[in-house]
């Protein structure tokens, strides 16, 4: 009897929600266990940062610890849907504690503050749009001065050599935050706007999905990780996030009595709202669009679920271009390159994707446009995958576009995160099963092959065949640069900060090549500046360049991890790399000397010397590095003058410089002829070290 109850549990909880009183079933109570053990998991992350920064939220960090565990008790134990809904609001508010706690130590009073270029040019566009200026075609360079914080890497660059500085998006992203600006006193709006476009679609979540699913809301929104670093950094994307929420939600029932009502325009509404919020939306309209026109026409017939299904798109359009409409006003040359600069700018290859493979285990491509290729053949072909096999592929819905994106030049994890929740929508479908199983299936327009599954197979195969082949050209196609660093130019220290190089194009086309030095798994930045060498290279010509970092220097790395020279084109886009064979850098100058178990005596010799070091703390036999060693007064900081000897030189403005032995060693002997009244600290700035050295000659 308990088995066959236990049974209904989980089917229950598979097909639908339960009805009250019914023993919640086992998925249910997994998922809600596992949300609470990420509650712990999250809480740990933001407890040492909140006791020590904001002490009111390290108190409900302490709270969340004790919460976690009593809920998971809950969950494991109780008897009643009813309560096993209070469980999962319980984790849903602890959650949702744990994001704002996460919001409030991302955010800095007074002065936006973000990590990335995504949300410097959100607040950007914003501030624009709040000082009545124009939102597109205007560039915001000042933006990475004015709004970045101290985690900041670098902007967006593109293979012509420039870095974005306008607002990329559709208008919605900077019109959110706009409107937040006169109301939260000087902080990040992008971040506050992202965060408030997570706990939504959380909260949608929450109330949308069956009730055994009610514990994903929490997971895939509020204790995500990445979505919560991602709204920390003011993406848009998650603005539109509650809009397609509501979009996709119970998609296969949109219309079901062959009229939209209000559910169907709310869909079409919020899907509007969401393609004029982030581009990452406009993946998803298609294949919803086709779903709910091959789900109608099962029932509906074909004239009816197709005229459904323009009043559904003519909705969508409609309020997409409410939405844009005083931007198109202003400038429509403008707005139109603006909101799809992200799909037709030549970013740098980046990613998780196939472009790892070019990136880092080969030496370019002579064909990187391909990939792009590659990315659009298979977002199509699964579009016309997913229309064949609707019934077999309908909950995958909100899932199949994104597999495009693992083809494309730029395939970063932000792209898949963003749009995450979403997934279990698309799951949730599975409780609609009965409007999947009666969708119409296409037939192809061949006589007697159409609806043979061999023909229905091959139709479905040529598109994502033909984008494996495309990714094939790219990851075969000859890197059109043959580059031979002919010298590295290092400074004392260790840093890289020239690399002469001859160059040879070996392609058919004039390249405009722009050179740069990446570290190990990093990916082109800033670009190196070419003092010498010509600016085109024509079909067989070979030149010599002379590039200098735009930075103080770049460190040759520790082993395994190396140095590239890389050569980025863009038309055609290419990118052709060589490795740079530079020694690991000296990492810092170790003080050696003896202990003392008594202050030294006026006049009394210390003697000790400075050795190099090695990235693993052995010592490194290199002569002629310069070392400057500083000394100052251990209570103010200040640096001495004179009180002190170096070999029998006085150390003035507290300032001593000295050259490495062939055993990368410095022998030293300090002297202070008076008597001190407090200790004096030796440290080394060049090479820097973290060794300090405290000396008293006490009088």
């Amino acid at each position: 009897m308990l088995v066959a109850q236990e049974k209904a549990g989980v089917v229950g909880a598979t097909v639908g929600a339960p009805r009250r009183g019914i023993n919640p079933g086992m998925l249910h109570r997994c998922l809600a266990v596992i949300a609470a053990m990420f509650l712990l998991n999250t809480m740990r992350g933001l407890w040492g940062a909140a006791i020590e920064e904001r002490p009111a939220f390290g108190i409900l960090m302490i709270a969340t610890c004790g919460s976690a565990v009593a809920l998971a008790i809950l969950a494991a134990t109780v008897r009643t849907t009813r309560a096993m809904l209070v469980v999962d609001a319980g984790i849903f508010l602890v959650a949702l504690g744990e994001l704002v706690t996460a919001a409030r130590l991302a955010l800095v009073a007074g002065r936006p503050s973000l990590a990335t270029d995504v949300g410097m040019l959100v607040q950007a566009g914003a501030q624009a749009l709040h000082d009545g200026e124009h939102l597109y075609g205007v560039p915001h360079p000042d933006a990475y001065a004015l709004y970045s914080s101290g985690s900041y890497q670098g902007g967006t660059s593109t293979a012509e050599g420039t870095m974005t500085t306008d607002y990329g998006y559709p208008p919605l992203g900077a019109v959110f935050t706009a409107a937040l600006l006169p109301f939260i006193r000087g902080m990040a709006g992008p971040t506050i706007a992202a965060h408030l476009g997570v706990v939504a679609a959380a909260l949608l979540l929450f109330f949308l999905l069956p009730t055994p699913m009610r514990p994903a809301a929490a997971l895939t929104c509020l204790l995500f990780p990445r979505i919560e670093d991602y709204a920390s950094s003011g993406y848009p994307g998650l603005m539109a996030l509650p809009f397609m929420v509501v979009a996709v939600a119970a998609w296969p029932t949109l219309g079901s009595t062959g009229r939209l009502r209000w559910r169907g325009l709310l869909s079409a509404v919020c899907l509007g709202l969401g393609i004029a919020t982030h581009q990452l939306a406009w993946f998803v309209a298609p294949f919803l669009v086709v779903g709910i026109w091959l789900v109608r026409w099962g029932h509906l017939g074909g004239r009816g679920s197709t005229l459904l299904t323009l009043r559904y798109v003519g909705t969508t359009l409609a309020t997409f271009l409410v939405a844009n409409a005083w931007f198109i006003a202003q400038d429509p040359g403008a707005w139109l390159a603006g909101i799809t600069e992200p799909l037709t700018q030549k970013s740098m290859p980046h990613g998780q994707g196939i472009v790892g493979l070019i990136n880092f285990y080969s030496y370019g491509s002579g064909s990187l446009g391909a990939l792009g290729t590659a990315a659009l053949l298979m977002l199509l072909g699964l579009l016309i995958v997913f229309a064949l096999y609707i019934r077999q592929l309908g909950p995958a819905a909100t899932i199949l576009p994104w597999l495009a994106f693992f083809f494309a030049v730029r395939s970063q994890d932000s792209y898949y995160i963003l749009m995450a929740p979403l997934w279990v929508l698309g799951v949730a479908t599975w409780t609609h099963r009965r409007w999947l199983a009666q969708a119409h299936q296409l037939r192809l327009p061949l006589p007697r092959l159409g609806e043979r599954p061999v023909t229905r197979l091959a139709a479905a195969a040529l598109l994502p065949v033909m984008a494996l082949a495309a990714v094939g050209v790219a990851l075969v196609s000859p890197v059109p640069l043959k580059i031979t660093v002919e010298d590295l130019h290092v400074n004392p220290i260790g840093d890289i900060w020239r690399v002469d190089a001859t160059v040879t194009n070996r392609s058919s086309d004039t390249l405009v090549p722009k050179f740069a030095v990446t570290e190990g798994r990093d990916t082109i930045g800033r670009f190196w500046t070419a003092i010498a060498g010509p600016v085109e290279l024509a079909p067989g010509q070979t030149a010599q360049y002379q590039l200098v970092t735009p930075n103080t220097g770049v460190d040759a790395p520790n082993p395994p991890v190396r140095l590239y020279l890389r050569a980025i084109t863009a038309e055609p886009m290419t990118l052709s790399s060589v490795p740079l064979n530079a020694r690991s850098t000296p990492k810092r100058i170790s003080i050696v000397g003896p202990v003392l178990t008594a202050p030294l005596k006026p006049g009394e010799p210390y003697d000790m010397y400075l050795q190099l070091m090695d990235y693993q703390d052995r010592d490194l036999a290199r002569a002629g590095v310069p070392v400057t060693m500083t000394a100052t007064w251990l209570s103010s900081d200040e640096l001495i003058n004179g009180e002190v000897t170096v070999n029998g030189k006085k150390m003035r403005a507290g300032t001593w410089e000295g050259v490495t032995d062939a055993k990368g060693r410095i022998q030293l002997r300090l002297v202070a002829a008076k008597g001190q009244t407090e200790p004096i600290v030796f440290r080394t700035t060049s090479p820097r070290s973290p060794d300090t050295l405290t000396l008293f000659w006490r009088g």
